[in-house]
């Protein structure tokens, strides 16, 4: 039971203090039925977005990150946000070369992990707990700017090209992720990760991760795909032991995969629906990148009916699998670009704001579960730090900032609707 007074180690880190927090919410377990989140026996619509870097910025002891985090999170919430996805894990170390990685890892070793980091872990959550909101915490990744599964084969004596190093290719790149699935030191690693993050008691409240009300769900991966075919049947075992491994730890939370839909799976809606069968998955993911995907080619008018059109179908072939599997859909990535491809901040963001808007629509029109736009980078002042673009990203390409008026304006049309 959490102490009304919390003892939080200052910056410094000598000098103990006492204050009165407020009162944490009990925990409320999220239910799946009949296709749809429940929580308190109300329909639960998971309204949100993407916030990869919370727990890093929360892990930053000086009072400026500190402050960010608060504000930045009391910010989300006045504009109806509640559902954050964050990445909880991070491989790799401060000597590595690759100049696109996020530093510092939590996993700087193999089987090293960063008790600081992981404190950071702790605050984000407490902080999410009071504010009565909750996070999707993602435990992997398959590409390669926080490490992920790269790193694990790397760790295994298997080595490979990672993108933007000379000699560089893309089918070779899947080749080499793709014996992840069927690689035992990888899988062994990964698996250590994850029961060491959902095993873990909270520093900072004394809750077990396994019970903690700030928890909504655990994921897989980020956009974990089998890359090549010849990784089908691995991957699909992957799944199945990896969300029963999760859910053999903590059966109070919902597990999910990660995947971007059939994009992601093989250009196949079949496997796709095989993995979200999987009895220990509680429900399904979509991703939109029409950028990344060359759904439109002229940066100067991204949102014509060809970018609508297959957003829209895309959608619809996922709702349609999530209905026959009886599990929920949310649409937890999609990001568009400033205006002219821009990446200041101060640039318009009328494309951005159309194609949101209609992503949000089709949200309301097929009754889908939840969303997590592409996604928050709190104040333009705080370009120094971390942004919504990892590393390997244009920076500001997809973030949405504070002062992003017109975007936000449009968000709370949909927050503020009741569930």
């Amino acid at each position: 039971m959490l102490n009304k007074f919390l003892l939080l180690l200052f910056f410094s880190g000598d000098v103990l203090a006492a204050f009165a927090a407020p009162k944490p919410r009990p925990f409320i377990r999220t239910e799946v039925r009949e296709g749809k989140f429940f929580q308190n026996g109300k329909p639960y619509l998971a309204k949100g977005c993407n916030y990869w870097y919370g727990s890093l910025l929360a892990a930053q002891e000086d009072a400026p990150s500190q402050q960010r985090l608060k504000s930045e999170l009391d910010f989300l919430k006045k504009q109806g946000i509640q559902n954050l996805r964050v990445f909880v894990s991070f491989e790799g170390n401060q000597d590595s070369s690759y100049p696109y990685r996020v530093i510092p890892g939590i996993q700087t070793n193999p089987g090293l992990f960063s008790e600081k980091i992981m404190n950071g872990l702790d605050i984000l959550l407490h902080e999410l707990w009071i504010r009565d909101m909750q996070a999707i915490l993602v435990l992997g990744n398959n590409w390669e700017w926080s490490g992920g599964f790269g790193q694990y084969l790397e760790w295994a004596g298997v080595s490979g090209v990672l993108p933007k190093e000379a000699g560089w290719e893309w089918s070779s790149y899947c080749k080499w992720i793709s014996k992840f699935y069927s690689n035992e030191l990888s899988l062994d690693l990964y698996q250590q990760s994850v029961v060491y993050t959902v095993s873990r008691k909270s520093s900072v409240d004394g809750q077990p991760l396994n019970q903690h009300p700030a928890i909504f769900a655990w994921e897989l991966a980020n956009e974990p795909r089998p890359m090549d075919v010849s990784a089908r049947e691995d991957y699909v075992k992957w799944v199945q032991s990896s969300s029963r491994l999760i859910k053999h730890i903590d059966s109070n939370h919902l597990v999910t995969i990660g995947v971007e839909g059939s994009i992601g799976t093989l250009q196949d809606l079949s496997l796709f629906e095989e993995i979200h069968a999987i009895r220990d998955i509680d429900f399904c993911t979509l991703h939109l990148w029409p950028k990344t995907w060359n759904w439109y080619q002229n940066h100067q008018e991204a949102i014509n009916d060809t970018t609508l059109a297959k957003t829209e179908s895309y959608i619809v072939q996922h709702v349609q699998a999530a209905q026959r599997l009886h599990k929920p859909l949310i649409i937890e990535e999609f990001g568009m670009q400033r205006d002219g491809h821009s990446l200041l901040f101060s640039s318009a963001t009328s494309q951005r704001d159309a194609y949101y808007r209609f992503v949000l629509n089709c949200v309301e029109k097929y009754k889908i579960s939840g969303f997590h736009f592409w996604g928050f980078a709190g104040v333009p002042e705080s370009v120094a730090g971390y942004l919504a673009d990892p590393p390997q990203e244009e920076r500001g390409l997809y973030s949405v900032s504070q002062n992003d008026a017109s975007t936000w304006e449009m968000i709370r049309r949909y927050t503020q609707k009741k569930n």
